[in-house]
């Protein structure tokens, strides 16, 4: 399988991006994504005794999830140790490569990844690893970026690039396609 995406860069990006997430302004896309997670899970109504975060970065899903289920054990996942310093979740584990992370003792009746998906090479293998992490009525609750994300920013690092007379580089990830998605959670075998 080709890999578009490389894990250690990534890990390297993620701590260089350590000190920027911290900081508010900088950070608002994570919050709104997270946002709409918790309001997907609060529709759900669950009341989880196990949760892990994958790509958990420095916590501000976590800290949401922390708030909205007291009484979870939530367990934090990420590649870049600058991240979790800052995590408020005192349960963390720190993968090299969280999207292989399995550890087959222990189940989960939540399984949540903010922003964190859309930097995986081989999603369906990535869904069905996680279908054995899951408890038989657990939830895999995720944001992602898909096809068309981010185009006005795209257009916007173009026209700058141009202006400056500077060479075109992709600085936006490609993204899975939209019309994909349903496709890859059956065959995953997911439902709801």
């Amino acid at each position: 399988m080709k890999m578009i995406f490389n894990r250690q860069l990534l890990k390297e990006k993620r701590n260089f991006a350590a000190s920027f997430l911290m900081q508010e302004n900088t950070a608002k896309v994570f919050h709104d994504a997270a946002d709409l997670i918790m309001d997907s899970l609060e529709i759900l109504d669950l009341n989880p005794l196990n949760t892990l975060e994958l790509g958990a970065r420095s916590g501000i899903c976590s800290a949401k999830l922390q708030d909205f289920y007291p009484n979870s054990a939530i367990t934090a996942t990420d590649i870049s140790p600058l991240l979790l310093v800052s995590n408020p979740i005192k349960r963390q584990i720190l993968c090299d490569d969280e999207t292989f992370y399995l550890n087959a003792d222990k189940k989960f009746d939540l399984v949540v990844s903010n922003l964190n998906i859309h930097h995986i090479n081989d999603t369906e293998a990535f869904l069905l690893r996680m279908q054995n992490m899951l408890t038989p009525d657990g939830y895999f609750v995720a944001s992602f970026f898909a096809e068309g994300s981010l185009r006005n920013f795209r257009k916007v690092l173009i026209e700058a690039e141009a202006k400056v007379g500077t060479r075109h580089y992709q600085r936006v990830i490609p993204f899975i396609r939209a019309n994909d998605i349903s496709q890859i959670l059956l065959h995953a075998n997911y439902r709801n």
